[in-house]
């Protein structure tokens, strides 16, 4: 009863294949899993087969039989299709081999877990940043992601618009570029934008940056959007406001 409550919780079930007997036993958990009732089917080699998409059912036979083949275990994400409803899921299962005293694999067993909302919300996430670097990359604003200490982690091409490759740029500090008299204030600045309240849209933030072989240049920042003016060109400079997890 509490291995059944640990799986409804965790949302991972276990199971087993009898090589011998052919036989197949799913947790409560893994039927679920398949949009099944417990212990409403029987399930044998065949039917574990049958549920997974049509495209991703050699691949699982392939690595059955290789685990069957050499004793070893296997791990897998792949495309299952709930025969309840027809449903698409993904899962991901991970599974060990038993042999016998010599050397004949016996039984395979291992964990299941439905990992669907996981990765859609991965693709949710690499999507919004492709679509965030594909902006960053072709406009002229100098876009650039730090962290908590201001260590630079991406800027955008148009860095070259104050003189510097972005492999220049990556890896040091925003207040590497900002002029010594205003450093102190530039760094209270980032510390309240990870401080987790937002930036005060009313408060004018001026700073002088440095370029490489140009003289300091001012930029004003409101509320995370301002402009530095070179020569008569106006800049844009825009910030991110971020919000941290923290474990």
């Amino acid at each position: 009863a509490t291995l059944r409550l640990v799986e409804a919780l965790a949302g991972i079930g276990h199971w087993r294949y009898d090589l011998a007997t052919e036989q197949v036993f799913w947790s409560d958990e893994v039927y679920r899993i398949h949009g099944l009732e417990p212990r409403s089917i029987a399930p044998d080699f065949p039917t574990v087969i049958a549920a997974y998409h049509a495209d991703d059912q050699s691949s699982l036979v392939g690595y059955v039989s290789r685990a069957i083949a050499s004793g070893e275990g296997y791990a897998f994400k792949l495309r299952l299709k709930r025969p309840s409803d027809g449903e698409q899921r993904i899962v991901r299962a991970v599974a060990e081999a038993r042999c016998d005293s010599e050397g004949r694999t016996v039984e395979l067993f291992g964990v299941f877990q439905d990992i669907t909302d996981d990765e859609n919300a991965r693709m949710q996430i690499a999507d919004s940043e492709a679509r965030y670097r594909l902006l960053a990359e072709n406009a002229r604003d100098i876009v650039l992601r730090a962290g908590p200490q201001g260590i630079i982690s991406y800027v955008s091409p148009s860095c070259r618009l104050l003189g510097f490759e972005p492999e220049q740029v990556i890896g040091r500090s925003t207040l590497d570029f900002v002029a010594s008299e205003d450093r102190e204030r530039a760094y209270a600045a980032l510390q309240q934008l990870f401080s987790g309240d937002e930036p005060d849209p009313t408060l004018d933030r001026q700073f002088k940056v440095k370029g490489s072989g140009l003289s300091p240049r001012s930029v004003t920042s409101r509320s995370g959007k301002g402009s530095w003016t070179a020569s008569g060109r106006k800049l844009a400079v825009r910030t991110r406001h971020c919000s941290r997890s923290r474990s």
